[in-house]
């Protein structure tokens, strides 16, 4: 990671996984797990000052000059434990452009001789805005990549990785859009190996599978707990 350009944030998800919060300081990156909290000095950094926009400008981390400073962040949404968890895949979404990274486990950045393919632009990987909702799982072998967006302003609460199954939660109905959007909670499954169908269907995917969540108080007719 440029650790340098780190700001002071902290990242929280509701996904059941041993990486729960992350707090990064200019000085230093830590990681609270379920059993503590791990945190590892960081040496040579370099202090940015959030007021200096051509300095942030010249990093790509200012990309409008009415952009709030907190917009302005690099807010760390993704942390993902990658093949025997001797690395992690971060990313951020430095300054509404997101950008990823991969590092060692003990937070130390990868050797020089080591290219991860795919890693540096984060777009699609974790949100622009720091405020939306996302999750993440990282599959090792036969994700697509390049797919278009299957959903209405999804609001994601959480994934989990089964077998040979990647499960995520909850979205937009639209089913009832000329009643109003009505936010229904649901729960979606797709293959891991899914790589996209033939000819016209190259761009979607082909296990692709939702349903509602009943939760409600039954009756005639239930009241649904939506949102």
């Amino acid at each position: 990671i440029a650790v340098n350009l780190l700001q002071s944030c902290r990242y929280s998800d509701g996904i059941d996984s041993p990486w729960g919060q992350l707090l990064t300081t200019p000085k230093k990156l830590t990681l609270a797990s379920k059993g503590g909290t791990i945190a590892d000095e960081i040496a040579e950094l370099h202090a940015v000052d959030r007021r200096d926009h051509s300095f942030l400008r010249s990093l790509g981390l200012l990309k409008a000059p009415d952009f709030p400073h907190f917009d302005c962040r690099d807010h760390i949404r993704v942390i993902q434990s990658m093949g025997n968890g001797d690395r992690l895949y971060v990313c951020g979404t430095n300054a509404h452009n997101p950008k990823d990274w991969v590092i060692n486990a003990n937070l130390t950045h990868l050797s020089r001789n080591i290219f991860v393919h795919g890693i540096g632009m984060g777009i699609a990987k974790c949100p622009y805005d720091p405020t939306d909702n996302s999750t993440a799982v990282w599959v090792e072998h036969g994700n697509p990549g390049n797919l278009p967006g299957l959903y209405s302003e999804p609001n994601f609460v959480g994934s989990s990785d089964i077998g040979d199954f990647v499960l995520f939660f909850f979205e937009t109905a639209v089913e009832y859009i000329n009643f109003g959007k009505s936010v229904y909670s649901r729960v979606a499954r797709i293959c891991k190996k899914d790589t996209g169908g033939r000819n016209i269907l190259t761009q979607n995917w082909v296990t692709y599978l939702k349903a509602r969540l009943n939760c409600s108080i039954p009756g005639e007719f239930p009241f649904y707990f939506s949102e």
